[in-house]
């Protein structure tokens, strides 16, 4: 059959997909192994319309190991190494991403074909066509997503550095992917981390901060600035004091749950060692709004916030300071913290709560708060 039939067969074929019952009877048929020949067309329309209909046959994980099994991962990334055209390789990128997405041996897969990780890099390197852009963001994300391996792979080979360019990029939906997909590489891993920061990663994303007064724009930023910062506890104190007092305060006034936990870590750092910023966030009204989020529903963020407050109580040597233990009383910080410990479903907060009562009283506050009878449940 001609290559102009096959496009109107495949087109049709494309319209049906939306059903499982027919993915089904697709896969039933032998349909997986005509859609994964039909990749080595010379035709670039029967090529781009049988990658679009793999990527319907494989949203269902089962038929997505079936195409795996058959040489299909193969067939998609031939078409990334050897096809020039956009509009073809968009399809192709959003099949790789739906094959691979959540599952770590169809990860490990694409990871394993020589020169694949290679030619995710090439394009991003390559080409400039907005929809091809994005699409290849949510693939890396897709391949990338809590896989080692694949993480580093795709920054050793070259994808670090046109990534990080993409959050200049004038077109909101691409900077928000380039930052999504920067979280995804550096996310529990200190190869990447230490790789994108040696990259001048920070800079974008802080400039990125700064201009934008999106909440989601906001949230995604300082998501990935805060995954950079890994797990050192020197790092981020830097990263914190990078994104700024007033900034982190601002965002304990937002409505996201992801910026209350950031700022509250961030605070909580910078109140910490011997160059800390206790006096600077007390000056700032840091302590209120901090102390608010003991009310949270989030059981992570109230945890988060107790920690927090801690360290604006004592300094170093566990040196009282009456100013900011003053503020946090103030603040009905001693009636939430006594309310968590004794009402708290989880030990863990409990007894996080009585520590940081403990902080609050240090000192010349214990005769404040000795008024109170009942400190435990």
């Amino acid at each position: 059959m001609g290559d102009s039939a096959k496009v109107q067969m495949l087109k049709a074929l494309i319209n049906l997909l939306v059903e499982d019952c027919v993915k089904e009877q697709v896969v039933k048929c032998g349909g997986l192994e005509a859609l994964i020949a039909h990749l080595k067309s010379s035709t670039n329309d029967v090529v781009m319309y049988s990658s679009r209909a793999l990527s319907l046959v494989c949203v269902m994980p089962q038929f997505a190991e079936q195409l795996c099994q058959r040489g299909g991962m193969n067939g998609l990334v031939n078409v990334l190494k050897q096809n020039p055209d956009a509009t073809v390789l968009v399809e192709a990128v959003n099949a790789v991403g739906i094959v691979c997405d959540g599952s770590k041996s169809r990860q490990t897969l694409f990871n394993s074909i020589p020169g694949a990780m290679q030619s995710i890099s090439s394009i991003l390197e390559i080409h400039v066509t907005f929809d091809l852009l994005l699409n290849v963001c949510h693939c890396v994300s897709k391949i990338c997503s809590l896989n080692t391996d694949n993480q580093n792979s795709f920054s050793n080979s070259g994808g670090a550095l046109p990534i990080i360019y993409l959050i200049n990029m004038k077109n909101k939906d691409i900077q928000l992917a380039a930052v999504d997909t920067i979280h995804v590489l550096v996310d529990g891993n200190p190869d990447t981390q230490r790789s994108f920061m040696e990259k001048d990663t920070v800079k974008p994303l802080i400039c990125l901060l700064n201009k934008s007064k999106s909440q989601e724009v906001q949230e995604k930023a300082a998501s990935s600035l805060w995954s950079l910062a890994g797990e050192n506890g020197d790092d981020k104190r830097r990263m914190a004091a990078t994104i700024g007092v007033d900034l982190l305060i601002g965002f304990l006034s937002s409505l996201s749950e992801t910026l209350h936990f950031i700022a509250s870590e961030g605070l909580g750092v910078l109140a910490q060692g011997a160059h800390n910023e206790q006096d600077s966030i007390a000056e700032a009204n840091g302590i209120h709004p901090l102390v608010r989020l003991l009310k949270s529903n989030q059981e992570y963020i109230v945890l988060s916030a107790v920690r927090s407050i801690r360290h604006f109580c004592v300094g170093v040597g566990y040196l009282p300071h009456p100013s900011n233990q003053k503020t946090v009383a103030q603040a009905r910080g001693i009636k939430l913290l006594l309310a968590l410990l004794s009402l708290s479903q989880s030990e863990l907060i409990q007894v996080e709560a009585a520590l940081t009562l403990s902080y609050v009283a240090l000192g010349e506050m214990f005769r404040q708060c000795r008024s109170i009878s009942v400190l435990c449940p």
